[in-house]
């Protein structure tokens, strides 16, 4: 099927209770270099992080705190996190951030700025217009992630 979908290669690992069940490559790298997929090769794993993030965001909040996906973002970041909009920054819950209903606009600074800290982050989601309605529309939006 890799060939079908010219996709050269793949990794696959199977884990239970931490414990490494299965791990294997197959395929190639890619197609001009023809460098075998091992069980250690990176892969680009582009926006299929957003589930790894959500899980461990589940995980950190029941583990770390008192909070879950329903708490604000103020409850845990308090009055560092501004939005023009004031009523969205108190409102927001890590819900609607994984959810892509927060009406924040995509946003690229996240990808271009390699400085970006979580202090940079906030002072540029302080000044982003958010033109649609809270909780209304959809936007996959990278930004929010990177809170």
């Amino acid at each position: 099927r890799c060939h079908e979908d010219k996709n050269p290669g793949v990794s696959i690992s199977l884990v239970k209770n931490g414990t490494v069940l299965f791990t294997a490559g197959y395929g190639v790298t890619d197609n001009e270099r023809k460098n075998n997929v091992t069980s250690s090769t990176l892969f680009n794993i582009a926006s299929i992080t957003k589930n790894v993030a959500s899980s461990l965001l589940v995980k950190l909040l029941a583990e770390k705190t008192n909070l879950t996906v329903d708490s604000t973002v103020r409850e845990l970041l308090g009055d560092e996190f501004q939005l023009l909009d004031d009523v969205r920054a108190r409102e927001m819950t890590f819900a609607d951030v994984v959810g892509h209903r927060t009406g924040v606009p995509p946003n690229n600074i996240i990808r271009f700025d390699q400085t970006l800290t979580r202090k940079n982050l906030l002072q540029h989601l302080a000044k982003l217009k958010t033109p649609d309605q809270f909780r209304v529309k959809y936007y996959y939006n990278n930004l929010m992630y990177g809170l």
